[in-house]
């Protein structure tokens, strides 16, 4: 899915160079300062150098990519390595889960909450995620019995299940290897095992926000939906912003559905401006019916006054002032140093790779979800339970897999492949004609029949056609019968002959 360059693409850009210096700066002062013991400015030198070192590296790489030929089946290739990898990712993220069962965190605050006990309930609270997932917990240990490892295995799965769907949808959004870069975040990296081993409601929310995510991305790939379909999904994410403030982030992704362009869709099929817009209200409208249509029933469910309800769901998000959400804490093990530059690198790269294309981005949407995510956990707006790092993280993933991904891309090739298709491949057949618009069309064609009618006067030269070679039918006329031999008007024919005469018997 491709983004027209305007205005917003460059703010964005601006914005993502900004956050990607500022890590590549710090990056670099920790190296400098905790590695090699030296003075903390020299880091301003080191991140200038890994700035060129950046920019050659997306030079180089891009005009390869642009100079070699494209392989036969080459499309086919990727899609059968990027199927081998999803297994192999999917595969070790069990295994090391399977292995890791003895780092699952002892916290039980809800494992506690969601066990079967005799005359015990789950107690209501506010928060709708937290509520939905100890009512799945709940219902684990009925059919499991209350085993600890039952519910750890739930939260496994959810995980995983998310991933693949976050992987769909980012897919779609900003390719495959942005898709394959979030998928081997959430499989391998030890933040994403931890949050797997903790009973939480974020693993359930991920799932959540991934599903409503794949099904939003699949109908701006398919904009020939109707307005039914986008409100259909609009309902979806109106249940996830009842859930989690953190669902609003989903109406800011379905402004794809405005300005997203799939790169194989055909421009005859492209929708007018009027129907894209009538299709993000339909998402906007089914968003707000999901919302309060779920505090409706939670009123209901708790027999509660529904003003009651909505003013206990707002008052868990409402702005609370302004305050960094953790800590800044540089690493101390070399190690974490090496691993923190080699990030920060990797996200600068796409710093660069923007340029590589000409009319057409992907990194809007990631630069701004990271920005309204990260606004919201400095206003307070996320509680403890889901304080959406977790999201964060992931958003930062995918922007940087964008980047990387937006380096071999062949925008150029593909343009020039489409001008000379038919020159080249066919020679003997002649190129398609170009597409013009009905009048000029008709002007076209009545222009070339007068030049055709000028040219045939002027160069053929006058012919003169001959007569009929074949016989044609003549009159008929009447013939009389003429001798050399004149005969007498008074002659006569008649012989006598005797009757004794027998000389016919």
């Amino acid at each position: 899915m491709d983004w027209k360059k305007n205005g917003f693409s460059y703010f964005a850009w601006l914005a993502y160079t900004l956050m990607a210096g500022c890590a590549l700066f710090i990056s670099a002062v920790c190296l400098v300062d905790r590695i090699f013991e030296k003075p903390a400015w020299i880091g301003i030198p080191v991140c200038a150098a890994f700035l060129a070192l950046a920019a050659l590296l997306v030079y180089l790489l891009h005009t390869i990519c642009c100079v070699l030929p494209r392989p036969r089946g080459g499309k086919l290739i990727g899609i059968a390595v990027e199927g081998i990898l999803l297994v192999a990712f999917v595969a070790a993220a069990v295994v090391i889960r399977s292995f890791s069962m003895d780092l699952a965190a002892e916290e039980a605050t809800y494992y506690e909450n969601a066990m079967v006990v005799s005359g015990q309930t789950i107690p209501q609270i506010a928060h709708g995620a937290v509520y939905l997932y100890l009512q799945l917990l709940h219902l684990t240990c009925m059919v499991f019995g209350n085993k600890m490892i039952a519910c750890v295995w739930l939260q496994i799965v959810l995980q995983l299940a998310g991933g693949l769907f976050l992987y769909g949808a980012v897919r779609i959004l900003s390719g495959s290897i942005a898709a394959l870069s979030v998928f081997a975040f959430i499989g391998l990296s030890p933040y994403m095992l931890r949050e797997s081993l903790t009973l939480s409601p974020r693993s359930l929310y991920l799932f959540l926000f991934s599903f409503v995510l794949f099904l939003l991305a699949c109908l701006i790939r398919n904009r020939r939906r109707k307005a039914l379909a986008f409100l259909s999904v609009g309902l979806l994410v109106g249940v996830i912003v009842y859930l989690d403030l953190q669902g609003s982030l989903l109406f800011l992704a379905a402004i794809a559905v405005l300005f997203g362009e799939d790169c194989e869709e055909k421009r005859e099929e492209i929708r007018p401006v009027r129907v894209r817009l009538l299709n993000y209200l339909a998402v906007l409208f089914g968003g707000f019916l999901g919302l309060f249509g779920s505090l409706f029933a939670d009123s209901c469910m708790s027999a509660k006054a529904y003003s009651n309800v909505l003013k206990a769901w707002w008052s868990i998000y409402t702005p609370k002032g302004f305050s960094l959400p953790a800590t800044l804490q540089l690493p101390g093990k070399e190690a974490e140093i090496w691993l923190l530059i080699a990030g920060s690198f990797l996200v600068v790269l796409g710093v660069f790779s923007f340029w590589c294309r000409r009319k057409t981005e992907r990194q809007s949407i990631w630069v701004f979800l990271v920005i309204a995510l990260a606004l919201g956990q400095c206003f307070q707006m996320t509680t403890a339970s889901l304080a959406g790092f977790d999201l964060l993280y992931l958003f930062l993933v995918a922007l940087t897999g964008t980047g990387i991904g937006d380096i071999f891309t062949r925008e150029v090739l593909e343009q020039e492949d489409a001008q000379l298709a038919g020159s080249n491949d066919l020679p003997d057949e002649e190129p398609e004609e170009k597409k013009l618009p009905a009048t000029q069309a008709e002007k076209t064609q009545e222009s070339a029949e007068e030049n055709l009618q000028e040219t045939a006067s002027e160069e053929i030269p006058k012919v003169t056609y001959l007569s009929n070679p074949l016989p044609l039918p003549r009159k008929h006329v009447r013939k009389k019968l003429e001798f050399d031999y004149e005969v007498p008007d008074d002659a006569e024919f008649d012989l006598t002959v005797s009757d004794e005469d027998d000389f016919d018997i």
